[in-house]
């Protein structure tokens, strides 16, 4: 089930940083916003590609350049990619990421998870790339979950997702 704090996190990071243009990029996204610390306190947020990442992704706060980091496994698929970057960004603006803490890794690839904080940040990047209004004037638009994925640049599972927490899709996407 959606949480409403998590839909508000996304709808206001695409308000403040998205040109209105399609695919969603989380990279300008990230790039477009900062994020409040602890105190009164805001930072930049910076994503960066690395090839050989042992792991998806990674959010952690870099003390010594004060600003958070996304950091991506940039070796995957560019759909891959995308949502690793705003799933890393979800970790970063929903608080789940702080000053003085381990970074926090995404170190085994699941599609569901008991960790709230994996299932918000799942959210988080869904609602980002995947926004409901442009959702639903593409499912009008175009027959294809193919065709309304690649639009998007999300992978056909992860729209497949989308499309049932929406209520639109209701048949198993093989």
């Amino acid at each position: 089930m959606a949480k409403p704090m998590v839909t508000a996190a996304a709808k206001l990071a695409l308000e403040n940083a998205w040109d209105g243009l399609l695919p969603i990029d989380p990279r300008e996204i990230a790039n477009g916003i900062l994020v409040s610390g602890r105190a009164d306190d805001y930072y930049p947020i910076h994503v960066e590609a690395i090839p050989d990442l042992e792991y998806s992704g990674e959010a952690f706060f870099d003390d010594a350049r004060q600003r958070f980091v996304c950091r991506f496994k940039s070796s995957e698929y560019p759909t891959r990619n995308n949502f690793t970057i705003a799933h890393e960004l979800g970790h970063i603006i929903l608080g789940h990421v702080n000053k003085g803490e381990r970074p926090r890794r995404d170190t085994r690839v699941r599609m569901f998870s008991n960790d709230s904080k994996e299932v918000d940040a799942n959210q988080f990047a869904a609602e980002l790339l995947m926004p409901k209004k442009e959702i639903l004037t593409a499912v009008d638009r175009y027959d294809s979950l193919d065709k309304v994925a690649r639009i998007f640049q999300v992978s056909s599972t992860a729209m497949s997702y989308r499309l049932k927490n929406l209520g639109l899709l209701s048949v198993e996407f093989a």
